[in-house]
């Protein structure tokens, strides 16, 4: 039987206006500077009694990266694409890989390095092929380029799975215990299952698998909507672990502590740290 995973991570995120105002913080210098990026990575911590830091607080620095025009938001409305800065393969195919030394790209592995110094467990939120591209391109010009120009569109994705584990990499260096990664809008409900076996779903394993193979001790935990679709389309086993922790992220920092070698889970939220576990149980890929 296929399992189900239901996504009700937007209500987890939810920043109250009387904790803003009481911090006076900024927006949007919460998404560009260093020091509000880090302070404000520590009150949110604090505000939902959690054990682990986060950041960036938005899903699109790697498409700003890569050339994305973004309105940087307010504390209402967060950072997101004003216009498309692309409209064909062709246009796509122009774009440098990232320079991890400029931009917020900088600012955000700048946070992760303050947090753990400071001594924070900081995790960074990546995001996969698609909706980095959301921010690039409209979608239904590139699910066009998809089908006219198949090995086209795969010789670009296989070019931003490698800026995606570039990026990974280089956030596990500056001192990420945990790297968060999903691709909501190349979630199987939204591009279908055979553009999710073929193209979304595929990155996802290859990321993972890539920086499994160079990392030693991290956590990589799958966004459940994404973990959930590999093991229902037979591209992933998981296997269960019983664990007696009080909450999901105690259990998360558990395994931290007591492994040496990288592990990669799913079929939940990392937002949802702070709560208990499902059945004690914590799913972890198979080798």
């Amino acid at each position: 039987m296929k399992k189900t995973f239901s996504c009700v991570s937007d209500k987890l995120e939810n920043i109250p206006k009387e904790l803003t105002e009481s911090k006076n913080l900024k927006f949007p210098n919460v998404h560009e500077n260093l020091i509000d990026m880090v302070e404000f990575s520590k009150i949110m911590k604090e505000y939902r009694k959690d054990i682990f830091c986060r950041v960036p607080f938005c899903m699109t620095v790697e498409a700003e990266s890569l050339g994305a025009k973004i309105n940087m938001g307010d504390e209402k409305y967060g950072p997101r694409a004003k216009e498309y800065a692309f409209k064909n393969l062709d246009e796509l195919e122009s774009i440098k890989p990232i320079d991890l030394t400029t931009g917020r790209i900088k600012t955000v592995l700048g946070a992760i390095h303050e947090l753990k110094e400071s001594g924070e467990i900081p995790i960074l939120a990546v995001e996969g092929p698609f909706t980095i591209l959301s921010s690039l391109i409209d979608s239904t010009a590139f699910y066009k380029e998809l089908r006219k120009n198949p090995d086209q569109a795969n010789e670009f994705l296989n070019f931003l799975e490698d800026e995606i584990v570039k990026y990974i990499l280089s956030g596990i260096e500056n001192g990420a215990k945990i790297i968060s990664f999903g691709d909501p809008a190349g979630s199987i409900d939204i591009v279908g299952p055979k553009v999710f076996r073929e193209y979304s779903g595929k990155i996802a394993k290859n990321v993972i698998e890539k920086v499994r193979l160079k990392e030693k001790n991290c956590i990589i935990h799958l966004c459940g909507l994404t973990s959930v679709a590999l093991e229902n389309e037979g591209m992933c086993k998981f296997n269960p672990l019983n664990c007696d922790s009080e909450t999901y992220g105690k259990a998360i920092y558990e395994i931290i502590n007591e492994n040496t070698k990288t592990k990669i889970i799913g079929h939940n939220c990392i937002k949802k740290s702070i709560y208990k576990i499902p059945k004690n149980t914590i799913w972890e890929i198979k080798e």
